[in-house]
């Protein structure tokens, strides 16, 4: 059996959704568990927070537009609430927001509707816009949305740990080339070990040459593009390095060093959102914790 697996601790989940209560201790926090709760399981994670959230959030019925004061005639309708959506909360730059903020206020008003606005960056960032419920979403699985990490963010903790272990080990002479293409080329004598894991388990092939993962807890580098089934890491700073060791990904490692899963989507030049909802069921989930 491929060593692969994408353990899930449903404690950090837990955590980091009463983070988000802390935050706007005011509002209700709806657990948003759309897209299978960003990969994690929406079932699982529903299970794990059905004692502390007063309502999930799943995408999507369809749109609808126009219709609010139908809605508000209707006799069998009943706590409807103003819900948008923020375009710039994960940013320093409160221009746009601001002018986003001030038109929903606004409607709020002439409608006389409680608010439901902020997202995983509002939440964290923006506490004008805390309403009477609040949607927080991939904070709860451990990933800071923000341009800017702050105090709070700083205080999550990863749900999905992304773990393998090397299956081979090569050494190479300097300048021998590595996977396909031969894109990254040994800069001195090194240690190469190949791990299970590719994009065939929906790791992203545009990690680039350096792209960090922990192998036995220490950081160390891909070398060379990833393939379906397997990537290639430079171990050569890791003398324990063997085949069996440990590889993580993104997320915690045995030794309690923590992997961004952030950090790796930049090597990507894409998201966490990407990373998390594009591991595909031949990695299987583990789940563990004591929400199980």
């Amino acid at each position: 059996m491929r060593p692969l697996v994408a353990d899930i601790d449903l404690d950090a989940l837990r955590h980091n959704y009463q983070l988000a209560c802390r935050c706007a201790p005011k509002s209700r926090s709806v657990a948003v568990i759309k897209a299978d709760a960003y990969g994690h399981g929406a079932l699982a994670c529903a299970q794990a927070l059905e004692r502390d959230a007063p309502a999930f959030a799943v995408a999507c019925i369809e749109e609808a537009a126009a219709i609010w004061r139908k809605l508000s005639a209707a006799p069998n309708v009943t706590a409807l609430h103003l819900m948008s959506h923020f375009a710039t909360a994960d940013l320093q730059d409160s221009r746009y927001f601001n002018q986003q903020m001030a038109r929903l206020q606004g409607l709020a008003k002439e409608l006389d509707a409680p608010l439901c606005l902020a997202n995983s960056p509002a939440t964290l960032a923006w506490p004008v816009a805390h309403g009477d419920w609040n949607r927080p979403g991939v904070m709860l699985y451990g990933s800071d949305p923000l341009e800017v990490a702050n105090d709070i963010t700083q205080q999550l903790q990863p749900v999905m740990t992304l773990r393998s272990e090397v299956i081979a080990m090569r050494e190479l002479e300097e300048g021998e080339p590595v996977g396909y293409s031969g894109r990254w080329r040994a800069p001195r004598r090194s240690r190469i070990a190949v791990v299970a894991c590719g994009y065939g388990d929906g790791y992203d092939r545009h990690a680039r040459d350096g792209t960090p993962v922990l192998v036995n807890g220490q950081r160390c580098a891909i070398a060379g593009k990833v393939s379906m089934d397997m990537l290639t890491v430079d171990v050569t700073d890791v003398p324990d390095a063997v085949i069996g060791s440990e590889v993580v990904l993104w997320g915690r490692a045995s030794n309690g060093v923590i992997l961004p899963v952030d950090e790796v989507a930049r090597y990507c030049d894409t998201i966490s959102y990407t990373l998390l909802t594009g591991v595909l069921p031949r990695a299987p989930r583990r789940y563990h914790g004591r929400s199980v």
